[in-house]
């Protein structure tokens, strides 16, 4: 819905910002934004960026909070964007954008980390501070770290084709033809939802050998912008990661013939009920006389061997060989 803005008064609360090359296409942006706020910080280098690449003739409202009752920024944001890729005067690449904090508090103790999309999993792989507990103060020059994008999820849900619930405890394997585990993660009870970890390129998606495929076998499956695929009996899935944003499955899947009462986790319910029964004899055995006689002698046993000798002067001594273990936590 378009919303035309009465005229307001600019003298201090609006900034006007032409093009900056002169052309008659010309696309007008207006920006009504808190500047002491999280949305300010994440939205300014956006908006930089847009002007370098289209021509934009930008109009800035302030409209800041007229009280506040505490620091309104506690977090400091820099964007790490870039319009094209930089090379150097040898035609090599260079090493990409960075991000600098200057005028930083230094009492605080502060964390660095990065706000990427959902689908992204970056981590630091180089710096010789602690990131988790920066504190300013004790610095001898500056922080520096290097982060990598290691990984693009590939997420979904799986569904039971004919019940329409979740398969909780079916386990998926991605990799390629020449090598089909490379990833591997299990369905949660939790609508479903599963991940594994990829990268750009193709992929293929299959249950992993043992229970899992032994009681199900792949009835459809769904990519949110790729492929679809409604025929039963399949053997993978094939998956396409081709955008930063990752990939989205819907899977369905179904029982082979001959498996429809057969629990996908009954087995570890076996073991469980295993243990519940060893834990319920044991206990019988100490309620019983020949427990209570064994446990007596136990007892007296280990009364004799962990005994201090008692001197006359009525101190103690302790064995050489016992040890005191204390542990602390923080």
């Amino acid at each position: 819905k378009r919303l035309v803005l009465p005229k307001l008064k600019d003298e201090h609360s609006i900034l006007m910002l032409p093009p900056s090359s002169n052309t008659s296409l010309v696309m007008n942006m207006v920006v009504l934004v808190n500047p002491l706020s999280q949305a300010a910080q994440k939205m300014v280098p956006i908006i930089q960026i847009l002007m370098r690449v289209i021509p934009i003739n930008l109009t800035v409202i302030f409209n800041p909070l007229t009280k506040l009752s505490e620091i309104p920024l506690k977090d400091f944001y820099r964007s790490v964007l870039e319009p094209a890729i930089t090379f150097n005067s040898d035609g090599s690449q260079t090493s990409g954008p960075s991000a600098i904090f200057s005028s930083l508090p230094l009492s605080p103790l502060l964390t660095l980390n990065m706000d990427v999309p959902h689908s992204w999993m970056v981590q630091s792989i180089y710096s010789p501070y602690d990131l988790d507990n920066i504190h300013m103060a004790s610095v001898e020059r500056e922080v520096f770290a290097e982060y990598q994008l290691e990984y693009i999820l590939v997420e979904g849900q799986c569904f039971d084709a004919h019940i329409e619930s979740p398969t909780p405890g079916l386990e998926f394997v991605m990799g390629t033809k020449r090598t089909p585990n490379v990833y591997d993660t299990i369905v949660m009870a939790n609508l479903g939802y599963f991940q594994l970890k990829g990268h750009p390129g193709a992929w293929n998606i299959q249950l992993r050998e043992g229970r899992s495929s032994d009681i199900y076998q792949i009835y459809s499956y769904y990519q949110v912008g790729g492929s679809s695929n409604t025929s039963s009996n399949q053997t993978s899935i094939p998956v396409i990661v081709d955008r930063f944003t990752g990939a989205l499955l819907v899977v369905k899947v179904e029982k082979k013939p001959g498996k429809e009462k057969i629990s996908l986790l009954k087995e570890n319910v076996n073991n469980e009920e295993e243990e519940e029964e060893d834990e319920d004899e044991d206990e019988e055995d100490e309620g019983s006389i020949v427990g209570v006689i064994s446990r007596l002698f136990s007892d007296s046993g280990t009364k004799k061997k962990l005994a201090h000798k008692e001197k006359q002067d009525g101190t103690i001594s302790i064995p050489n060989n016992e040890t005191i273990n204390i542990f602390s936590i923080a």
